[in-house]
């Protein structure tokens, strides 16, 4: 199901954005970024809309996904997995 991160309170999505850019596999190569701008640069893209969070109350997961204007929810990408 569709959460839209703007329900969340700051804090909350602060802590889900940080959960998954420090999570294994979210690396940024050999160049250091801050965590600072790793949480920026998903949130911008939940605020444009380019990707979504979706939960699953099953197994009370969420992910991210990419979005495209053209997807439907059958067609998301997940960016990562889970937070």
């Amino acid at each position: 199901m569709l959460m839209p991160h703007q329900r969340l309170s700051p804090a909350a999505l602060q802590e889900v954005l940080a959960a998954f850019v420090t999570r294994e596999g979210t690396a940024y190569g050999p160049q250091d970024v801050s965590l600072a701008t790793q949480v920026g640069q998903v949130r911008h893209q939940l605020d444009a809309g380019t990707a979504v969070l979706v939960s699953d109350a099953d197994t009370e997961r969420a992910r991210f996904s990419r979005q495209t204007r053209s997807q439907t929810t059958a067609d998301r990408r997940s960016l990562v997995g889970d937070v």
